[in-house]
């Protein structure tokens, strides 16, 4: 009937499932591995076998998925390999694809030097601000001694010597440069005796001063000692002559009758005979804050000439780490790690820190090594530990070292440069004075 053939459909089906499971179970339990990773052997029966390698199916699995994404990938060039079927398309996509790679390596490369170079773009201002502050002036006679009063010291210099030196100038047996080196010398190194009983006082060369048209005198000056001028006068230093604080004068305009004007009378040509190599003041334009390295910056004026100077300032700003390796605090002395650094602040006692000044202490360490005593014009950070050169043969010796030293031009490591510093730039022209119109 209908039913017992529907009866026996269903008792068969059953029958053919149960068989297939089991025969499902005994192939699994007759899989046998041969080692811990290998492939695994599949026994059906005695006579066939099969090796299953489960790594070999994970990377076919893989390489087909991978191929897919790049079948459907917006990556230039991918998709034309993934489906590329000719050796010669194959090729032409994959150099294709390399060449872009290269490239956008190339300049991903590039872009990160740059980054890392920390290249930074100059903005340069110009402004016009009324008032502003009138810069320090500091004044020098080009000649450094006073014949009336350093006359008799250095003849018995140069007698401890045994150099002869006479009145007479026609028969002298050394240059005047040399009765100066040697002067310069002795002073520095017997820096007990005031440099005022050598060098020029501002009341024997200030005929004339105004500043801005208000007349001014001594008391606007400051004396500093300089070892190539012996004595040296700052006007408008934030200081009067007895070393008080005083507020830093200011101007409104630009203009020689707003600024300052000074008269100088730098001695008598004749009187000084072969102490005077030549004639005539040097003046430098500088910060208040700085001490100026006389022998470095300003300018030479001629005697009996109307000399005229004018002053442009620029301010300079760089940028610190990671940008340069300047130091952005130039008036602390904590800012840099250095023996020399610190020694601008601790030793020399200067408020602001400059490189230049920080080089000539390398410098002064090589003469000191080469000729076992320290130049009196450089700065002296040792004390009353080195003596100072003072003897002829000293002096040649600091010479040839100087020479020696810049020709080989040694790194200065403990100087750093400072961020943040004050430009003077000056222009000048003069005149015939005084004249008989």
């Amino acid at each position: 009937t209908e039913q017992e053939l529907h009866d026996n459909y269903v008792e068969q089906l059953e029958q053919q499932n149960y068989e297939e499971e089991r025969g499902e179970k005994q192939e699994t339990s007759s899989l046998k591995s041969d080692n811990s990773s290998g492939p695994f052997v599949i026994g059906a029966d005695d006579d066939a076998q099969q090796i299953y390698d489960p790594y070999g199916a994970v990377n076919k699995k893989l390489k087909k998925t991978f191929l897919d994404w790049c079948e459907v990938s917006t990556t230039h060039a991918l998709s034309n390999l993934a489906r590329a079927r000719n050796k010669i398309v194959f090729t032409f996509w994959l150099v294709a694809f390399l060449a872009c790679v290269a490239y956008c390596s190339y300049t991903i490369i590039n872009i990160i030097i740059n980054f890392l170079a920390y290249q930074v773009l100059v903005n340069l201002q110009v402004a016009h601000t009324s008032p502003i502050e009138f810069p320090a002036v500091t004044m020098c006679n080009i000649n450094p001694f006073d014949r009336r009063k350093a006359n008799d010291t250095i003849n018995r210099l140069l007698y401890d010597q045994n150099l002869a030196y006479v009145n007479d100038d026609n028969k002298i047996n050394i240059t005047s440069l040399t009765v100066l080196e040697l002067a310069k010398a002795a002073l520095q190194a017997h820096i007990s005796q005031a440099p005022t009983n050598y060098g020029f006082d501002l009341k024997f060369m200030l005929l004339s001063c105004t500043f801005a048209g208000v007349k001014c005198n001594e008391s606007d000056f400051q004396l500093i000692y300089d070892y190539d001028y012996t004595t040296c006068y700052t006007f408008n230093s934030g200081r009067d002559n007895n070393g008080n604080r005083v507020p830093v004068r200011k101007i409104s305009e630009a203009g020689s009758d707003s600024g300052l004007q000074v008269a100088l009378f730098l001695g008598e040509e004749y009187s000084q005979g072969s102490f005077m190599a030549n004639s005539g003041a040097h003046v430098a334009i500088h910060n208040q804050s700085i001490k100026p390295l006389l022998n470095e910056e300003g300018r030479d004026m001629a005697t009996n000439y109307q000399s005229n100077i004018g002053i442009k300032r620029s301010f300079v700003q760089k940028l610190g780490s990671p940008y340069s390796d300047c130091i952005e605090d130039n008036t602390s002395p904590d800012s840099f790690d250095s023996e020399y650094y610190r020694a601008i602040f601790n030793i020399l006692n200067m408020t602001t820190y400059r490189q230049q000044a920080c080089r000539k202490l390398y410098l002064q360490k090589y003469v000191n090594d080469s000729c076992q005593c320290i130049d009196g014009g450089l700065p002296n950070i040792y004390g009353n530990k080195v003596r100072v050169c003072s003897l002829l043969a000293e002096l040649e010796c600091v010479a040839n070292s100087q020479i020696e030293y810049y020709s080989k031009s040694l790194p200065s490591p403990q100087c750093p440069l400072e961020c943040n510093k004050v430009i003077y730039e000056l222009s000048f022209s003069s005149s015939r004075y005084p004249t008989k119109y």
